[in-house]
């Protein structure tokens, strides 16, 4: 719980400070992520992943394996641009629960920043072209972690996300 709680505040200090210019050194977003991902815990994402490729095995669907313990399978490949970071996605999603597929949460044509994101959703939708559809299976240290969140996702909720990604708009 310390070091969990260590990681935490460092990420929170980044977060707070990575806007300050210091000697001409900002911390891009993409840096920003790679210190998430590093910060996950490691330990629950081995027990997460092997949750995550017994369900896959069962139900017989091969899915893409990211570095970050992300699995996906693409259904539709898009033919527009793949969003970074700092750009705006509009979405459809259903996100459910892989323990028992109950859903707890749906939106149609809904906009976000990317950056401000789930770090599944942050990693997920940069392997998407604009127009694709795609599940992504996510460990819980890339949705909501040990807290959960509200009473529709209980901590260390291993979490499925059915994404179409309408659009993506550049800002940079």
């Amino acid at each position: 719980m310390k070091k969990t709680a260590r990681k935490i505040g460092l990420l929170t200090f980044i977060i707070v400070f990575s806007g300050c210019n210091i000697d001409d050194e900002v911390i891009t977003p993409d840096e920003l992520l790679q210190i998430e991902l590093e910060n996950v815990d490691k330990a629950q994402l081995a027990i997460d992943t092997q949750i995550i490729d017994a369900y896959l095995q069962d139900r017989n669907i091969t899915a893409m394996i990211d570095n970050s313990g992300l699995r996906y399978v693409i259904h539709t490949q898009g033919t527009g641009i793949s969003p970074e970071l700092v750009d705006l996605v509009t979405v459809n999603y259903r996100g459910t629960l892989l323990s028992d597929g109950s859903e707890f949460d749906a939106n149609q044509g809904i906009q976000f920043s990317l950056e401000q994101l789930i770090l599944g959703w942050k990693v997920g939708f940069q392997l998407l072209k604009e127009g694709s559809t795609a599940t992504l299976y996510l460990p819980s240290g890339l949705g909501y972690g040990i807290v959960g969140s509200g009473d529709g996702i209980p901590p260390n909720a291993n979490l499925i996300f059915e994404v179409d990604l309408l659009d993506v708009k550049r800002l940079q």
